[in-house]
């Protein structure tokens, strides 16, 4: 039997009674109301879904939300992370960056055991590049490419806008050196001196104010 949601939109509840007729569309038996109830919250949802981005010892509440047109009990949310090592969650939703990584938080929902998870990215921190550049593209600003010709590396943008980017070198897996340039919306071409000898390149860009990751490429 299914049960429209809307029916619990003002008190969390229903009552059921199974009505039998015959042919004619007389009652012949009823049976006794039925309490029900939602098994679960609807629309459940953690940070919106969105990752979680912290610093080393940056603090941010994160927020498991419900549909609050259905009324059910808030129950008791338990918070947990994959990696401890990466960050930690009190019993409130606060999390606080440890390291650099990503790690998984996860919101259950008791009694009903309904869980959700986001990631979240830990980086930078003492003015380093974040170590895992675990950022997610925007529409507002774009790396549209980002090529290397000898000792020369190029980063073409896309809708440039104010960014501070960063281009690192790496040889063998390590950084060897790290430049850096300020974006204006009035320029959408790059250009760096790398040495020779590094093997791979990344380009990260920050919000200028915040130092917030916005978007970042690898390249060989």
């Amino acid at each position: 039997m299914s049960i429209p949601a809307s029916v619990f939109r003002f008190c969390g509840y229903d009552g059921v009674q199974l009505t039998v007729t015959d042919a004619t569309g007389e009652t012949v038996a009823e049976s006794g109301t039925c309490m029900v109830r939602l098994a679960e919250p609807m629309n459940l949802s953690l940070n919106g879904g969105k990752t979680v981005r912290l610093k080393p010892d940056g603090e941010q509440q994160v927020e498991l939300t419900r549909d609050s047109n259905v009324f059910i009990d808030d129950g008791t949310v338990v918070y947990t992370v994959d990696d401890p090592t990466i960050a930690s969650v009190s019993a409130d939703g606060t999390l606080m960056g440890l390291s650099n990584g990503v790690t998984v938080l996860t919101a259950t929902l008791l009694p009903y055991g309904t869980k959700k998870s986001v990631r979240v990215s830990v980086s930078g921190g003492s003015g380093e590049i974040p170590g895992e550049w675990d950022v997610e593209p925007t529409d507002e600003l774009r790396i549209a490419s980002a090529v290397r010709d000898g000792t020369q590396f190029t980063v073409t943008l896309e809708n440039p806008a104010d960014a501070l980017m960063l281009v690192a070198a790496y040889r063998n897996g390590k950084m060897i050196s790290i430049y850096s340039a300020t974006v204006t919306d009035a320029q959408t071409d790059y250009l760096f001196t790398v040495p020779e000898t590094c093997d791979a390149c990344k380009v990260l860009l920050l919000d200028p104010a915040s130092h917030t990751p916005l978007t970042a490429s690898v390249t060989g």
